[in-house]
């Protein structure tokens, strides 16, 4: 893919792809996320040839539809690029703090968790009141592992894993 920078960054972002190219790396999602900031900048930057804070600010804000990962890799370009802009020599504010916080489960996953811990707080339960009638039961090492790393007491493990210390 070759794109057309047209902003007053251009120059810059063409340097840095090939100096990426060089370094052996393909750069093609990058060069269509750096044309991105290209186009953005032509509309609301035209006259800037360098990054600003003011500019990644805009740049940083939320757009329709827009996942947290893509957000963050659209602000680490514009960081990768004034990291070059400043290896040039020139002032350029290197935005770090734009990024959004991932979100580690989603609903399913969510979900599933809950129910895990609905399933294993239902095992705890029948365990804890049968542990008196209990004499010759026994758990996987592993289940067992899997309680006690969830808050179950050792003391309430180890007379079920005959193998426990």
């Amino acid at each position: 893919m070759t794109y057309i920078f047209e902003s007053g960054l251009a120059h810059h972002i063409e340097g840095l792809i090939q100096q990426k190219r060089a370094d052996g790396y393909a750069y093609n999602s990058e060069e269509k996320l750096l044309k991105r900031f290209d186009t953005f900048c032509v509309q609301n930057y035209p006259e800037l040839t360098t990054v600003t804070y003011e500019m990644a600010a805009k740049w940083s804000e939320a757009r329709p539809g827009e996942g947290d990962a893509y957000h963050n890799r659209c602000m680490s370009m514009v960081k990768v690029l004034s990291e070059y802009i400043l290896s040039l020599g020139q002032e350029a504010y290197i935005p770090n703090f734009f990024c959004k916080a991932y979100r580690f489960f989603t609903f399913h996953q969510k979900r599933k968790l809950r129910n895990c811990y609905r399933k294993w707080i239902s095992a705890r339960l029948i365990i804890q009141s049968n542990l008196d009638s209990i004499e010759s039961a026994s758990l996987p090492a592993s289940l067992a592992r899997t309680f006690w790393s969830a808050g179950s007491p050792l003391s309430l493990i180890q007379p079920l894993v005959p193998h426990m210390p």
